[in-house]
């Protein structure tokens, strides 16, 4: 946990940044299709806690939420991997158990992966990866190729600011206060 959470909207962020993980190592579809479901409910999951739970609890949270919120409804073409993939896959996944994955294929070293702390990962010679429809790819803001680990990361990074965001909103803090 990072100094700084007070919202109960981390628990499923963080559950969601393991759940990631297990998806990259994922090597048999079977395995990487629970992990997949897991992820996009959790992805969705960060979000609702958030609004059902954290702004029904605190005034400061709901006001923060409701102006970024607003921003984001503004400017949906800046949130694509919110409006074009968070919510419409957990929609597909949930109620009509459609995935947006193509092919779990050798992985393609275009890919950048990430370790968790900031470092590229190399891909090893027989290392897989899932790949996405192309439509839920592209919701990605970056360049394709991506994959269903890259884009989930993606995903995650946009909750990261809102809940950061709203961190720094209610903490009270100096200028040398380094609230992660």
């Amino acid at each position: 946990m990072y100094h700084g959470q007070t919202l109960k909207a981390w628990q499923p962020f963080q559950d969601c940044q393991a759940s990631i993980e297990r998806l990259e190592s994922a090597s048999k579809p079977e395995i990487w299709r629970v992990d997949y479901v897991a992820t996009v409910t959790l992805l969705r999951a960060v979000g609702h806690v958030l609004m059902n739970v954290d702004a029904t609890t605190n005034l400061l949270v709901r006001a923060k939420l409701q102006m970024l919120w607003n921003d984001i409804e503004k400017h949906k073409s800046l949130h694509k991997i919110y409006w074009d993939f968070i919510k419409p896959e957990r929609d597909r996944v949930l109620k009509e158990y459609l995935l947006s994955v193509s092919d779990f294929e050798e992985a393609d070293e275009a890919i950048l992966r990430f370790s968790a702390d900031g470092c590229i990962k190399p891909w090893a010679p027989d290392d897989k990866t899932l790949y996405l429809e192309k439509k839920a790819a592209l919701a990605s803001g970056y360049s394709l190729p991506i994959d269903a680990a890259g884009l989930m990361s993606e995903a995650l990074a946009f909750w990261l600011f809102i809940l950061t965001e709203i961190e720094l909103h209610i903490s009270p803090h100096s200028e040398t206060d380094c609230p992660f």
